[in-house]
């Protein structure tokens, strides 16, 4: 009788114990899915959201990813980062061409609304020309005669020099254009010098 009863017991146990494993197999496939579905959303949401400076070392594929990576509005605010960028993979092939090249990529920026005419311009200023712009510097020193300058003497010549290594990189890097570039250093040597005397000529008309 005892022996009836617990044979019994055992087969009812068993569609019971079969159900569970079924169940828990079930939710473990279903975990597993969710985490699944998880990770390609992040790496979904990843692949959006970042925003990638060109990786080719040919110039023209990397302008093509930063036209692609620039498409997206948040990335936008990117576009002088790019352009440097693109500079300095120009240096790794400098050729007369690049600077077509990058002026186009310039302007593709003012026609999509990234940055303004006046900006376009005056970054092809600053890495492809001798003149500095940081002042708006072209040929009369005298534009620049006077003491309010030599206040601010040490800022304007940072920013001169930042102008140079600009410069560098686009004349001299990009281009190749060492005669340019040589032309840029002595403009910046003769404006420092000039900026230095109005300086020191401003200090002894103030005592």
């Amino acid at each position: 009788m005892t022996a009836a009863i617990t044979n019994n017991h055992t087969f009812q146990t068993r569609p019971f114990k079969i159900k569970l494993m079924l169940m828990l197999f079930m939710c473990i496939m279903l975990l597993n899915g969710c985490n699944s579905s998880m990770i390609q959303l992040h790496k979904n949401a990843y692949s959006y959201q970042v925003c990638d400076l060109p990786a080719s070392k040919k110039l023209s594929e990397a302008i093509i990813q930063s036209h692609t990576t620039l498409s997206k509005s948040f990335c936008q605010s990117n576009f002088n980062h790019h352009f440097k960028t693109l500079i300095l993979i120009a240096s790794g092939s400098p050729l007369d061409s690049n600077l077509e090249a990058l002026a186009e990529f310039s302007r593709w920026g003012v026609q999509q609304g990234i940055i303004s005419q006046k900006q376009s311009e005056e970054s092809l200023r600053r890495f492809f020309t001798p003149q500095f712009v940081s002042l708006e510097y072209h040929t009369d020193f005298n534009t620049y005669s006077h003491c309010s300058m030599s206040r601010q003497l040490a800022e304007i010549q940072t920013m001169l020099t930042h102008e140079l290594e600009q410069k560098r990189h686009g004349l001299a890097g990009a281009l190749g254009d060492t005669q340019s570039y040589r032309q840029a250093v002595k403009e910046y040597k003769a404006l420092n010098l000039f900026l230095e005397n109005t300086s020191s000529a401003c200090q002894f008309v103030e005592l």
